[in-house]
């Protein structure tokens, strides 16, 4: 499992952390569980396995958010991409 944030050992013998760029994403910028998690609290959309997506954030333990009901399982997540209007 990759979680991102949490610290790795190079085969340097440094420490470092994991960051998005480790994380495996598909074609269509959706990465699998339980391979990959986000760092904790980063809001990313989640997809249950009924398909239906919602806004959600890993604690390190479980999968919150305010419209995930309990017993949805998330099986993929994918990283919500800042946008910034142009001025």
């Amino acid at each position: 499992m990759i979680e991102v944030g949490l610290t790795k050992t190079l085969k340097s013998g440094k420490k470092s952390r994991y960051k998005y760029n480790d994380v495996v994403f598909d074609e269509d910028g959706w990465a699998s569980i339980p391979k990959f998690y986000p760092h904790k609290f980063d809001l990313v959309l989640g997809k249950t396995a009924i398909g239906k997506t919602v806004v959600v954030w890993w604690t390190g333990l479980k999968w919150m958010g305010l419209r995930l009901a309990d017993n949805s399982k998330i099986i993929q997540w994918k990283r919500i991409v800042n946008e910034r209007a142009a001025a």
